[in-house]
Order: C-alpha cells, then structure tokens, then sequence
C-alpha cells in the first residue's frame, strides 16, 4: 500500500504508471477510501477534508502509481463496505446513536451497549491504535450471541461474518483488506486453541506473519 503523507493525487492518464492494489491511502488533508457503490460494485472515493468534496472513480494517480481496486473474489463479496458518507457531530453523538442502534435489537444493559458501540467506534479507527481490541461474547444457547454478530456485522467497518477460520484465508483477506472479522465460534466450539492463536497473531500492526503484515480486527 502506498504510504500516508503529502503526496499530490489526481484523476488523469495511467499511462506508464505501475498498478498498485490497495484499498485505502491517506495523503495531507484527503484520504481515499473503498466503498461500496449503490450498484454493489467496489469504488474509490476521494474525501478532500478541508472543501468536503468527495469524488468517486475505479482508479487514481499517486506520483509514479495508478491505485487500483482490489480483484473481487469471493472472499471481497462477502465484506460489507460503507455505502455513504455523512456528518457525525461528535465523537460522543455517534456512540449515542450506535447505542440506540444496538438497544433496538438486543436486550442489554447500559454498561454492555457501551462496550459494543465502543468496539464498533473502534473499528473505523484500528489503524490508529497501538493494540486491535478484541471482542468476545458469551452466553448461553439461544441468549442472543448469533444476533449480537448480525448488529455488529451492520456497524463495524469492513466487516464479514464466517464460522471458518481458515489461517491462509484470514492472513490473505486481513493483508487485503483489513476487515473486521466476526466469528460464530458456535461452529468451532472444538477448535478453541488454534482460534485463540489466530487472535492473538493479530492484534499488532508490527506482527509479520509468513510475509503479511497487516492487522486484522477480530
């Protein structure tokens, strides 16, 4: 992935331009996200923070690079990306509009809304925190821990929900795109040991795993 900084970028001729893959870069005052379209195809957008101009195309020009979409698979079809963008307020509006969220589809107390709405607000910021948080729920059979991953799986940023915890497809994806994996752990009840390494193998940002050094949220 291209690095942060004040590189110029502009929409123009890829001509001679080496295709680089990536999925988000931010350069000094705008940042280049991947989204969803309302036709459920994947495209850039360009936010230029300082004009609030949002531009939307399928590729851009970093100095000598042409960014370029990642390939969709099958494992990029099951993400769910933003499709919007829009005013937050606050830091403090948005946990209050997550939390009436969360309480319209689960019976929770204050504190545990909380803890979700502050996870999902973590999501969207992982790349500036020094640790990815990880979540677990518990409870009991039919207690609600399947619709709990369904609301999660609406808010968290690039999320996919899977009962499969493949190591060569978390590493693939989570180099990819860095999503916000959610797992069903009712599916791999008897496989605790290598799912608890696979967390904790991604929880850094310094981690290097057989040549990926991505993050994953979990």
């Amino acid at each position: 992935m291209p690095g942060r900084g004040g590189a110029q970028m502009s929409i123009g001729n890829h001509r001679n331009k080496s295709d680089v893959e990536t999925d988000f870069v931010e350069g000094n005052g705008w940042y280049i996200e991947l989204v969803r379209a309302t036709n459920s195809c994947p495209v850039f957008i360009l936010f230029e923070i300082k004009c609030e101009k949002v531009t939307a195309n399928k590729s851009f020009v970093l100095q000598s690079r042409s960014l370029v979409l990642p390939e969709e698979d099958e494992l990029i079809r099951h993400v769910r990306f933003a499709q919007k963008i829009g005013d937050y307020d606050s830091v403090q509006s948005l946990l209050q509009q997550i939390d009436s969220f969360i309480s319209r589809c689960l019976d929770l107390d204050p504190g545990h809304r909380f803890l979700l709405a502050c996870f999902v607000l973590s999501t969207w910021v992982v790349d500036r925190l020094p640790i990815a948080p990880i979540l677990a729920i518990v409870g009991l059979s039919q207690s609600g821990k399947t619709t709990a991953l369904n609301v999660l799986h609406l808010l968290c940023r690039r999320s996919i929900l899977t009962s499969d915890f493949s190591s060569a497809i978390f590493f693939r994806m989570c180099d990819r795109l860095i999503p916000t994996v959610l797992i069903d752990n009712t599916a791999t009840a008897g496989l605790q040991r290598k799912l608890f390494h696979l967390l904790r193998s991604g929880t850094s940002p310094d981690i290097v795993r057989c040549g990926w050094s991505q993050p994953y949220r979990t």
